[in-house]
């Protein structure tokens, strides 16, 4: 697309971390890339490394042999696929070509633009002069033609991010909710990662990384009864299950992840026999278990790992209907307002020696949209002995849950919030406190 200049594509490429071996593909790669290289401060010894990869000899069966950290596709690349189909099969074929942890940056032309485009005749930086050109959208067969461009596909969010999710890869950066800043053009990017490792995946890694304080334990366990029917969400590998069923409740236990599951039933498998025990593969918004329960809570943050309000309803729908009348949901939350008070973003890191003498580091990288309500970001995280080094990571995208939704929620779901805590003590909610803690009741 000649009507995208090479300084508004740098502008958007310029901020990426660097990750070799590389690939830039499209047709102003060359010129970007001597750009770039100077701006990351590359040698000339390294830049044919990286420069004009084509997408046939990248995708193809007998392709390179190269696995690459990080592919960038510039926006006149899959706008000259026309078939969808297509489309998706080279995003899952350049998925394979990726490393553990690799990243793949996809700049497209955003929809809304491609009926009136600025038409530049000069990709220098120092030149602006332009004028407008009419296109000719067809968004049934969704292709583009103008009298210079030719035609060309329309890329959409929803295509890019259906094919990352079924080619295996993680959304890290989409501009839905982020002010666009070449609102002439409609530059979109988008990056996805293939994940290294997941935490929640296994469960060795799962125990050590998410921790359960000794007062997170005490508070949840004041609310239980011996015989109570208690609805866990997010029961991982069963290490709260256990509290819960030595204090004589009968436990039904809800996990996404079938890996953290099996762990539990190995780990429980005495209260299983002993039918005290329920563990069930499933989302904790979407279940229908036909019985209701005295108490439900949702086993650490797990609330915010649902991003989107319409799926935090659909969970609000679903335990509300499982619960007895005056049946309690317990909700545990970080502070809301410890993003809104610290700024956009917040970077921390945690260490703590582990039984076997190692030492477990992990470091939090996260960025708050005000316009999304989301956290997004990257949890890094090794573990070092003397002997042995693992690291890891994994993408974050965590909701930004007010108290006013949950007010809502509960109210159009059949619940009242009755009690809110700041901390583990049953102090006040502040702006100031570390926890949002919310107890809600089912109405009779």
């Amino acid at each position: 697309m000649n009507c995208i200049s090479v300084d508004d594509l740098v502008n958007n490429l310029a901020a990426l971390r660097l990750d070799s071996p590389m690939a830039i593909i499209g047709t102003k790669a060359g010129k970007i890339f001597d750009i770039l290289a100077k701006k990351w401060g590359l040698s000339s010894k390294k830049i044919t490394q990286y420069i004009d990869k084509d997408l046939e000899a990248i995708t193809s069966s007998e392709g390179e042999k190269t696995e690459y950290n990080l592919i960038i596709l510039l926006p006149d690349i899959l706008a000259q696929i026309y078939q969808i189909e297509e489309r998706y099969q080279k995003i899952v074929a350049l998925a394979q070509k990726l490393r553990r942890d690799g990243r793949i940056v996809i700049l497209v032309v955003d929809p809304g633009n491609l009926g009136l485009m600025e038409r530049r005749w000069d990709d220098s930086i120092e030149t602006r002069e332009s004028r407008t050109q009419l296109a000719e959208v067809n968004w049934i067969k969704g292709i583009r033609h103008c009298e210079s461009e030719g035609t060309t596909a329309i890329i959409t969010r929803s295509e890019l991010l259906l094919s990352f999710a079924t080619a295996n890869l993680t959304i890290e950066e989409e501009p839905l909710t982020k002010v666009n800043n070449y609102p002439s053009l409609g530059l979109q990017r988008f990056i996805a990662r293939k994940e290294l490792h997941s935490p929640y995946s296994n469960g060795q890694l799962y125990n050590l990384l998410v921790t359960l304080p000794e007062a997170y334990k005490e508070f949840v366990l004041s609310y239980i009864t011996p015989g109570m029917e208690v609805l866990e969400l997010g029961s991982g590998t069963g290490r709260f299950s256990l509290p819960l069923l030595e204090k004589g409740a009968k436990v039904t236990g809800i996990e996404i992840e079938e890996r953290l599951l099996n762990e539990a039933k190995i780990n429980l498998s005495q209260w299983l026999k002993k039918e005290k025990l329920e563990l069930i593969h499933g989302d904790i918004s979407l279940f229908d278990l036909k019985r209701q329960f005295d108490f439900a809570f949702l086993s650490g943050e797990i609330l915010s790992y649902l991003p989107e309000v319409e799926k935090r309803h659909q969970f609000f729908q679903c335990v509300s209907a499982h619960l007895r009348e005056k049946a309690r949901l317990l909700i545990i939350l970080d502070n809301p307002a410890i993003y809104m008070h610290r700024g956009y973003r917040r970077t921390r890191t945690r260490q703590r020696q582990l039984s076997d003498g190692s030492m477990l580091r992990i470091t939090e990288d996260r960025a708050y949209d005000p316009v999304g309500m989301y956290q997004m970001g990257i949890e890094q995280y090794s573990i070092s002995s003397e002997e042995t080094f693992f690291q890891g990571s994994h993408s974050l995208k965590h909701g930004i849950i007010l108290t006013d939704e949950i007010r809502l929620q509960a109210h159009l779901t059949g619940l009242k919030l009755v009690e809110t805590y700041g901390n583990y003590q049953r102090e006040k909610l502040l702006p100031s406190s570390d926890r949002a803690i919310y107890v809600l009741e089912k109405v009779p």
